[in-house]
């Protein structure tokens, strides 16, 4: 859905995600702000989301919103001593998608998988050695 949307961006066609329901029942500019801001908040790079205040500020028309890339970037990972992510699996169940997700950083590990984070300490973690 994402990339869909992405897509309806970089043609300047962002109000077709609006559903044709709600006919000329919505404020365009709203519209325009919030799926703008979900797009940025998804950006495939965590190193260009914004912060909770910059959304913030966007969605109540306090700042201008960000110039994104015309098409949605390629996710690229990168692995570094300090940090270390494992993207182990894609869970399913019905129609949402759970990530299962562990990321290592110098001192702890963090796992994620749906709704439950853990942290384990490095030193004391059979499975904290990095590949």
């Amino acid at each position: 859905m994402v990339e869909w949307v992405w897509n309806l961006y970089g043609m300047d066609k962002l109000l077709e995600v609006v559903d044709p329901k709600l006919t000329t029942d919505f404020d365009q500019q709203e519209i325009e702000h919030l799926m703008i801001v979900g797009l940025w908040c998804a950006h495939p790079d965590p190193t260009h989301w914004p912060s909770i205040r910059q959304a913030i500020d966007v969605l109540n028309f306090e700042a201008k919103l960000p110039i994104l890339p015309s098409q949605m970037p390629v996710p690229t990972y990168s692995a570094t001593s300090a940090h270390t992510s494992t993207f182990s699996q894609l869970l399913s169940y019905g129609n949402i998608e759970f990530e299962s997700i562990q990321v290592q950083s110098s001192s702890y590990i963090y796992n994620t998988d749906s709704s439950r984070v853990t942290t384990s300490s490095v030193a004391s973690s059979p499975s904290a050695s990095l590949l």
